[in-house]
């Protein structure tokens, strides 16, 4: 792997006639160069690192390239503000319009990190790479490079490339290094890395003399920073990796959660209903065979009742569909009233067809409603003569009445 550490500045020739990119460029083979190399220009980068025979390689830029802001925030806040909200932080620190920021974050206990580049800049730093042999796997800001010890804080002075780095995920540019220290006041520990001048050296004692600031340098050169465990190309930061964002509201979870609940709901209603209609199924089944059984004694045994039916009616020779048609209306009626007829008979005069059915009801009322029915059928119905029913049994629940209802087209 080669690693590439993009300089923030750039070097002026001798004569004044050109500049050019001064690169540090390392690669992590066993048996490789140590430390960081330099090269000048991408025509020297090219020459140093062509023997090496890379194909990706892992880009760290200036941390001064990027804004980075911290505040407390928790998981579920989070949540609720979304990706597209978190561009809405960095709305007053940014000159370039929010939508034009390519926006990461890292969350970690309560404290939200976010960094934010313009988008122009990323697109322009990949498309840097478009004629060289490498593919770029990361894009990461530089400030990961530095060493971290828990509890203290780490400062690069590097010419004027000046970072501090706070924690794992978080750091600061330190252009001003006295306005640095001030408004982060709450540091009590700092490790410094490079070349220390007498004003550095001065800030740090006087915030040593003003707040405890316990501060040294290490003995570390430059040219060895390479504080890189754990970072890889999945790290938060990574500019190459594409991050979709949703165009729909931060909501859009409650929403699908609602319209899951709502199939569901018409789901176990449709259940229901189709369970309703088979147990009405089922009675109105049971109640024709208990009527068929009623009307035809010696045939106990249904295998397909409308079969059965239709071979009884056949055997009523001409008749049999006017019979048929008439038994077709009459059924609805006696099952709405749930009044079985105890007798049938058909029979046909002058070619007009008529059923008589005997039923036993509990009040007269009770036959007449049931012929009423039966006419609203399309059918003529007449009420024949009525008596008083009789118990063959204690435990025989018919009705009170037995009458004639004679039905015809």
């Amino acid at each position: 792997m080669l690693y590439l550490w993009m300089p923030e500045y750039v070097a002026i020739s001798q004569d004044g006639s050109s500049v050019a990119n001064t690169f540090r460029w390392r690669i992590t083979k066993p048996h490789g160069v140590e430390g960081w190399q330099t090269a000048l220009g991408w025509d020297a980068l090219l020459a140093a690192t062509a023997p090496e025979n890379e194909q990706e390689v892992t880009v760290f830029f200036p941390t001064s390239s990027v804004q980075m802001l911290r505040q407390p925030m928790s998981r579920p806040q989070l949540r609720q503000l979304g990706t597209n909200g978190l561009r809405y932080l960095l709305e007053e620190y940014t000159l370039t319009p929010i939508d034009q920021l390519d926006v990461r974050h890292q969350h970690r206990g309560n404290d939200l990190t976010v960094l934010a580049k313009p988008q122009q800049d990323v697109a322009a730093l990949l498309a840097s790479f478009g004629l060289t042999p490498w593919r770029v796997v990361a894009a990461l800001p530089d400030f990961l490079l530095l060493p971290m010890v828990e509890g203290s804080a780490t400062l690069l002075l590097d010419g004027i490339n000046r970072i501090l780095r706070l924690d794992e995920s978080y750091a600061v540019s330190a252009d001003n290094l006295d306005i640095t220290l001030a408004r982060l006041n709450d540091i009590k520990q700092i490790q410094v890395i490079g070349q220390l001048n007498d004003a550095d050296r001065a800030t740090l004692d006087a915030q040593k003399a003003a707040s405890g600031l316990d501060w040294q340098l290490l003995d570390i050169p430059v040219s060895s920073v390479f504080a890189i465990d754990g970072v890889t190309h999945k790290h938060p930061y990574n500019l190459t990796v594409n991050k979709q964002e949703s165009g729909f509201s931060p909501y859009w979870k409650v929403v699908a959660a609602v319209l899951v609940g709502a199939i569901a709901v018409q789901m176990l209603y449709d259940a229901v209903r189709i369970w309703r209609y088979h147990g009405v199924e089922q009675a109105t089944k049971a109640q024709a065979e208990q009527q068929y059984r009623q009307w035809f004694p010696d045939e106990q045994r249904i295998i397909d009742l409308k079969k059965q039916m239709k071979g009884h009616l056949n055997g009523l020779g001409a008749v049999d569909m006017t019979a048929l048609s008439i038994l077709s209306r009459v059924g609805p009626a006696l099952s709405q009233a749930n009044l079985p007829a105890q007798k049938i008979h058909f029979a046909s005069n002058a070619g007009i067809g008529q059923l008589e059915l005997q039923i036993n009801a509990p009040s007269l009322p009770a036959l007449e409603n049931l012929r009423s029915q039966i006419a609203t059928q399309g059918l003529t119905a007449e009420l024949g003569a009525v008596n008083s029913a009789t118990k063959k049994s204690d435990s025989d629940a018919s009705g009170q009445v037995s009458g004639t209802i004679r039905v015809k087209i």
